[in-house]
């Protein structure tokens, strides 16, 4: 039986986390830094949760324990709306990013770039097709044909 997550972190420097299903990687999202994560519905539930994360670069991260945490918003009543915050922010960027289905792939990888253009330099053709739900052979192709209109824009 999988176990609640117990901890919320907080991303000082890099992270690009994978989601592992049955030992297959399969990228939901990617972390960076000053991001906040935690599996959502088995955190404030404490629920099992199917999510397993891994970092994919060296990463310096912060780290506070459910149970803390609630011991802050008990002692620090003021902190509530930084959490309150926080998950608006949070969620707020999890509706926009779960709008991105109505796009086909080419649309969504431009979408990604032009919303998280840190993410660029940093994402492996087999993550990011992963992310996209596409063969890496397709984004292969994505990528050429965005090459190409820049070259004929250049022109």
């Amino acid at each position: 039986m999988e176990k609640p997550a117990g901890t919320a972190i907080f991303v000082l420097k890099d992270w690009l986390p994978e989601d592992i299903k049955d030992g297959i990687e399969k990228a939901k999202w990617f972390f960076t830094e000053h991001d906040m994560i935690i599996s959502v519905r088995s955190f404030f539930n404490q629920a099992p949760s199917l999510d397993k994360l891994i970092a994919k670069e060296p990463t310096i991260c912060l780290a506070i324990p459910w149970e803390k945490l609630q011991a802050v918003y008990d002692i620090y009543p003021e902190f509530n709306k930084v959490g309150r915050k926080l998950t608006e922010h949070y969620y707020v960027l999890a509706e926009e990013r779960a709008m991105w289905i109505n796009y086909v792939a080419e649309e969504r990888y431009h979408l990604l770039f032009k919303e998280y253009p840190k993410l660029e330099n940093r994402l492996t053709d087999t993550d990011l097709a992963s992310y996209l739900g596409i063969t890496r052979q397709y984004l292969s192709a994505i990528k050429k044909n965005r090459i190409n209109k820049y070259v004929q824009s250049r022109v």
